[in-house]
């Protein structure tokens, strides 16, 4: 899988550990979960906002967005000031919560939906947690 990292966000980010813990991430998902080219995209809170209202319909701020384009093409968009303010208030280490985002995103990505009823809920919530455990996460709140 090819990643490529966006930091257009003005923040520091740690772009190697995303780019492992995508990988990762996948080879838990497995191969045809995997799109062939992965961009992780951070942005300032103004500009995803702009993307959820114009692709989800919604008014909130944006901590996390997935787009999978295609089979082969992927997108996940995170917020890292948000995400930090997220973590601060929730008493998570900022590294934390933005890998933790990261693989909330990736699953989404994969196909895995949380919005579509509590079964789904519970079952993106325990692949998710079986990432962050191997991933060495520990809990997040997403």
């Amino acid at each position: 899988m090819k990643i490529d990292i966006v930091n257009l966000s003005g923040e520091r980010i740690q772009a190697s550990r995303l780019c492992r813990d995508a990988r990762a991430a996948f080879r838990i998902l497995g191969a045809k979960k995997t799109p062939r080219s992965l961009v992780i995209a951070c942005l300032r809170p103004q500009e995803s906002a702009r993307l959820k209202r114009q692709y989800l319909g919604s008014r909130d701020g944006a901590n996390v967005l997935s787009f999978r384009y295609d089979d082969s093409n992927a997108e996940v968009i995170l917020t890292p000031s948000v995400i930090e303010a997220e973590a601060h208030r929730n008493g998570i280490p900022v590294t934390q919560a933005i890998r933790g985002m990261l693989v909330h995103g990736l699953l989404h990505v994969a196909g895995y939906h949380h919005e579509e009823g509590r079964g789904r809920e519970r079952r993106f919530e325990a692949i998710e947690q079986r990432i962050f455990s191997k991933l060495r996460i520990g809990h997040s709140h997403s």
